[in-house]
């Protein structure tokens, strides 16, 4: 009976056990927040285009609210005065869905903790780490999962690799509406120049 040793999975693992996949995982993490970044900016310039205004006229009263679903609003709602119906139902509203859908996901993912699991691959001890909701939270209301769980216990590696991917995504839209608004105005101006 050829019988394989039991793998030991330690409560308290040395670093060298668990620094790559801790590495990978906060990688993940900090993909994410980078990307949301991006989508922060690209909203601020449609904002600051839409209101007309100087930068600091725009910063001023953008950065005023810390919340990414608060700037998200404002500049849905500049954009709406900016654009024809036309082309805010069919231009910005299929992106400010996405980020509507994307921010319950990034609120975990910024405001949740972070956990390891320990387990075993059969052969060696693997550590596993996921993003978990707030269990003092949870409390409140036990048998509810936050909107940005996506029906899951805890969001893994691969979970935020998509997200990260996903809000590229939308960043990359974002600039390409805010690249054709640009050219808009820069065409108004040229034709007034005439």
């Amino acid at each position: 009976m050829n019988e394989s040793p039991p793998v030991i999975v330690k409560l308290h693992p040395s670093v060298e056990e668990y620094e790559e996949a801790e590495n990978n995982f906060l990688r993940a993490v900090g993909n994410c927040v980078n990307a949301w970044a991006f989508v922060d900016r690209r909203m601020f310039q449609l904002f600051k285009l839409a209101l007309k205004s100087s930068a600091l006229a725009a910063a001023t009263i953008y950065y005023k609210d810390k919340s990414i679903s608060g700037r998200h609003n404002i500049t849905s709602s500049m954009l709406k005065l900016y654009l024809s119906k036309e082309e805010f139902d069919q231009e910005w509203m299929p992106i400010g869905k996405k980020i509507d859908d994307l921010i319950p996901t990034r609120n975990v993912i910024v405001h949740c903790p972070v956990r390891r699991i320990g387990t075993s691959d059969g052969k060696k001890a693997i550590y596993i780490y996921e993003i978990y909701p707030e269990p003092n939270e949870m409390m409140l209301e036990p048998t509810r999962k936050p909107k940005g769980m996506r029906g899951q216990h805890g969001l893994g590696e691969s979970d935020l690799k998509q997200h990260a991917e996903a809000v590229v995504e939308v960043e990359a839209q974002l600039t390409q509406l805010l690249s054709k608004l640009v050219g808009d105005v820069r065409q108004r101006i040229h034709d007034r120049r005439k």
